[in-house]
């Protein structure tokens, strides 16, 4: 039995060498005649699939127990503070699964719950991408307003080798 999922939905191939006829128990009381058959299951768990083959007068049986993960959610809430540039993201989502943060301004992270240093007041498109691979993913945007801020900066100019202070009689 091979096994290709995402989220609850399942398809399954079957490996038999030359069987002609397939019956399928899905482990959840349903049932298929297909070789290669996809099924919806109504939530995550284990469950034990058994396929009988079956070719001429011949039968054989095999059974193996599929763990059916949650459905990929991306979900995130948003912490700003006043006259800050800087953003905190928590993920609201399924956080077994990795997560890709796009900023809305070029900058990427790969967290559940980063925090963000934004360069410039003004709204960005935040995206997260919740998913196990690109095939079988969830997004959320989100318009995020990084607030007015004031950074103060001190520099100092000096010139090398001369005295910070001379006095003359």
């Amino acid at each position: 039995i091979a096994l290709d999922t995402c989220g609850q939905q399942i398809r399954l191939n079957s490996q038999s060498a030359a069987g002609d006829q397939y019956k399928w128990e899905l482990g959840d009381s349903e049932k298929s005649q297909k070789a290669e058959p996809s099924h919806k299951y109504a939530e995550a768990g284990n469950y034990p699939v058994t396929l009988f083959s079956l070719s001429g007068g011949c039968r054989d049986t095999a059974t193996q127990l599929i763990e059916v993960p949650p459905l990929p959610r991306a979900g995130f809430s948003v912490d700003t503070e006043s006259c800050s540039p800087r953003v905190a993201f928590e993920s609201t989502g399924t956080i077994d699964y990795p997560h890709l943060w796009d900023f809305g301004n070029g900058d990427t992270a790969v967290a559940k719950s980063p925090s963000k240093r934004y360069r410039r007041s003004d709204s960005f498109e935040v995206q997260l991408v919740v998913g196990p691979e690109a095939r079988c993913t969830d997004t959320q945007k989100q318009q995020v307003q990084v607030p007015a801020y004031v950074e103060a900066d001190v520099s100092v100019k000096s010139k090398p080798c001369q005295p910070l202070l001379s006095l003359e009689a």
